[in-house]
């Protein structure tokens, strides 16, 4: 079996463009998966990755000309049908699959000419973290999120060949642990109303403490961030970050703020926080159920009064500890053998399926 992954074609498949959480996941998916499984990767032309077939499918020079400049500054827009046309019918001269191959999507119904292309191998989603499914094998980021698909998509009985997998990480990209003396908060995320970057600021204002803001879609003006539907008051803005600088903030910080207003597919950042050892005061809908443990990894709220209590209790929580659960649960060494199950069962659709 070999591995046909298809790659998003507004970035290239690096770290240059962490920024981006799609591409984050191919580019850690691939390094994840390369020594198990010959994979073949078709993306934009960029960087070679150790243990990858990489299939070029558009030029850089085209990737701009659709997209327009690199900037990790603008707030990101999904691929609209007529930009991935290129690119769509480009991956389909290039693959080649054998019957017993996976052609692994990872824009859902972005692809769907792909999967139209190849009817008789199986087309899968192996992070659905959008609600635009387009095949009948997805693995979703959470289950909060699988049932929020399953019910816009009307889908009332489950199906046994789809997976909850989560995000994964590499821990050697937070080498720094928290000390537990951090004396500002954290928000990290795009600067948009629904990521609640004016909740974090109205938090920070009722505990007294500066907050600091990294992510794509503001500006500083004067003491606050200003940003086309949100302005967070009082707030230091870092703009976008790159790896290194986004592990010495988590690590500096006294708690990472995850204010989301919707229902959340996952939340990575959360995660990269609990690596760094850092406590996570997030809200509850969607995964942050999930991720963000009660009381062992930060704390959940409702109301402005819990999160300000919420601040003051992290001090009582270990950073080792923190680190040590999200290692265990969310490290590309902990979710390999999840992948692995699911390709497994997916092979057993060329047999007997659900009776293997």
């Amino acid at each position: 079996m070999r591995l046909h992954v298809v790659s998003l074609p507004h970035t290239q498949v690096s770290n240059d463009f962490c920024w981006c959480a799609y591409t984050a996941k191919v580019f850690k998916f691939c390094r994840m998966m390369g020594e198990s499984y010959e994979i073949h990767l078709y993306a934009p032309e960029g960087p070679d990755i150790p243990n990858v077939s990489l299939h070029p499918c558009i030029t850089n020079l085209e990737r701009t000309t659709i997209f327009g400049k690199d900037d990790p500054n603008r707030l990101p827009d999904w691929p609209r049908e007529d930009q991935t046309a290129l690119f769509n019918a480009r991956v389909i001269q290039e693959l080649k699959p054998e019957p017993r191959d996976l052609i692994l999507l990872t824009g859902g119904w972005t692809h769907h000419q792909i999967a139209e292309a190849f009817p008789n191998h199986i087309s899968c989603e192996p992070g659905v973290g959008y609600e635009g499914i387009n095949s009948r094998f997805c693995a979703f980021e959470s289950y909060a999120w699988m049932h929020h698909v399953y019910a816009k998509k009307g889908i009332s009985d489950g199906r046994f060949f789809d997976a909850v997998i989560p995000n994964y990480f590499d821990p050697a990209e937070f080498p720094i642990m928290n000390s537990g003396k951090g004396e500002y908060l954290l928000f990290l995320g795009r600067i948009v109303k629904r990521k609640g970057p004016d909740i974090a600021s109205e938090i920070a204002d009722r505990c007294g403490l500066p907050l600091y803001v990294a992510g794509a879609g503001g500006r500083q003006v004067g003491k606050d961030i200003v940003a086309p539907e949100v302005t967070v008051r009082n707030a230091k803005y870092l703009g976008t970050v790159n790896v290194k600088e986004r592990a010495e903030l988590l690590a500096g910080a006294k708690a990472l703020l995850f204010c989301t207003t919707y229902i959340e597919p996952f939340g990575g950042v959360m995660v990269e926080a609990m690596l760094a050892g850092t406590p996570v005061i997030s809200t509850d809908w969607g995964a942050p159920v999930e991720i963000n443990r009660e009381s062992l990894s930060g704390f959940r709220f409702r109301t402005l009064a819990q999160a300000a209590e919420s601040v003051e209790r992290v001090s009582r929580l270990s950073p080792k500890f923190i680190s040590k659960y999200a290692r265990s649960k969310y490290s590309l060494a902990a979710v390999k053998p999840m992948f692995d199950e699911w390709f497994t069962r997916l092979l057993t659709l060329f047999g007997k399926g659900w009776y293997a």
